[in-house]
């Protein structure tokens, strides 16, 4: 479902916003900074929040540190609003120790834009200033 929403956000005719957690740092692969990178390079704002994660954690990509006792470090969430669009995915990791693609969640996913704007202005509010 991340996945989907990302590319959504890729193929929109208009220029969303996309915000994700990704819990700790270890969780943004190379992979994932790729295609961050990429809807950086067209989108006017991309998130990300994570524990250790740092402030660019690439290009274009705006980061944010959590504390590792921050509730958002057990979840992974994933929004993206546009004009027309908006979304939002959030998981809570249900606290597997195999491997990530083993890994069990309890999620939600909407399609309400009030919703999905409240989770957006949950997350933008922990984004310091530069």
């Amino acid at each position: 479902m991340s996945r989907y929403l990302e590319h959504q956000a890729m193929v929109l005719n208009e220029s969303p916003v996309v915000l994700s957690t990704f819990q700790d740092v270890r969780h943004f692969s190379r992979a994932t900074e790729r295609l961050y990178e990429r809807l950086a390079g067209e989108l006017p704002l991309v998130g990300a929040f994570g524990v250790d994660l740092p402030a660019e954690p690439g290009s274009g990509v705006r980061g944010t540190s959590l504390d590792s006792s921050d509730p958002l470090n057990g979840e992974w969430v994933v929004i993206v609003i546009g004009s027309h669009f908006a979304a939002g995915f959030a998981a809570r990791d249900l606290g597997d120790a195999g491997p990530d693609m083993e890994r069990r969640f309890d999620y939600a996913v909407t399609y309400d834009r009030n919703a999905a704007v409240r989770m957006a202005s949950s997350l933008l509010s922990r984004i310091k200033a530069a």
